[in-house]
């Protein structure tokens, strides 16, 4: 007489409770990552660079390699005139900013926004492309060079 096998209860793998909390741990992280780059949040700009203590927007107009006029964008007057051998890194940012914009298609008179943090960090801000460069990055000489602007 044969012996009738008992069938045998199975254990999950992973229990339930384990994969529900898995599955809301991913959830939650693709929510903070879509929250925290969304175009134009800067959320975790603000965070760390905390409130603006000073702001000025700037028009940035150069004909060719030559003469680079700054102009305040509410009043139209000039802040600076950079000469040929003057300037410094304004003038050898001044490429890459027109670069940027004639690929988008953006006119060279639309301002930027020059922005002084609490934190110390300093950013000129492309309004019309909505891009923001971080001017401390390039060290503290470069920097106040853009600073003295405000």
């Amino acid at each position: 007489m044969a012996i009738a096998k008992q069938p045998q209860k199975t254990r999950p793998i992973f229990p339930k409770s384990f994969l529900i909390l898995v599955a809301a741990l991913l959830v939650s992280s693709v929510a903070i990552v879509v929250l925290n780059v969304a175009p134009g949040t800067h959320y975790q700009d603000r965070l760390a660079l905390g409130k603006v203590m000073q702001q000025r927007e700037i028009i940035l107009m150069q004909e060719g390699m030559g003469i680079i006029d700054v102009l305040d964008a509410e009043t139209g007057a000039k802040i600076a005139v950079f000469s040929d051998k003057k300037g410094g890194f304004v003038r050898g940012a001044m490429p890459a900013l027109k670069r940027l914009r004639s690929i988008n298609e953006v006119s060279q008179q639309e301002p930027y926004m020059l922005v002084q943090w609490e934190s110390g960090g300093l950013t000129l801000e492309d309004i019309a492309l909505n891009k923001r460069f971080y001017l401390n990055a390039f060290g503290k000489d470069n920097a106040a060079s853009f600073a003295e602007l405000l």
